[in-house]
């Protein structure tokens, strides 16, 4: 219950109207703190991609899921290539931007592995300091590459 309290003073906050009602935030904060709470299941589990989040994420539609699954694997390689680019030429909004993009995408499928590093890469484009940005864009790389196919087993046989 204390997880409902704290993410309706969030979402209080973030949405800062009166028109909401209360049912309706405690309604968003119970599935907000459900979809944590899945999240951290699949975590322990050691899967890397949770299909509950993802399949919540399209309202169980495994067509669209499939469709977005192929989307993030066919767009992957620009944003590692952006991230990459950035570095090389010192962009740090161009960094923030792309880790910023792809660490969205890992949640949507609820895919914890690299989670952390792309939240370093987007705060050191944020902050400006990109000194281990290389090292760290090389993490992420190294624990998606793992990931990729199973993203793909998601599509693999509809195309």
């Amino acid at each position: 219950m204390a997880g409902i309290a704290s993410g309706e003073a969030g979402l209080k906050k973030v949405f800062k109207t009166k028109d909401l009602r209360q049912e309706d935030i405690a309604a968003a904060a119970g599935r907000r703190q459900r979809r944590a709470d899945t999240m951290i299941k699949s975590e322990n589990t050691g899967r890397a991609l949770d299909l509950d989040v993802a399949l919540a994420h399209v309202d169980g539609d495994r067509q669209l899921l499939a469709e977005l699954a192929a989307l993030f694997v066919r767009d992957y390689p620009r944003l590692r290539d952006e991230a990459r680019e950035s570095i090389g030429k010192e962009d740090h909004s161009g960094l923030e931007r792309a880790a910023h993009t792809l660490k969205g995408r890992l949640a949507f499928f609820g895919i914890q592995t690299g989670r952390e590093q792309t939240i370093a890469l987007e705060m050191m484009g944020r902050t400006g300091d990109l000194s281990r940005a290389a090292q760290v864009l090389a993490s992420v790389e190294s624990a998606l590459e793992s990931l990729l196919p199973e993203l793909e087993s998601l599509f693999k046989g509809q195309e």
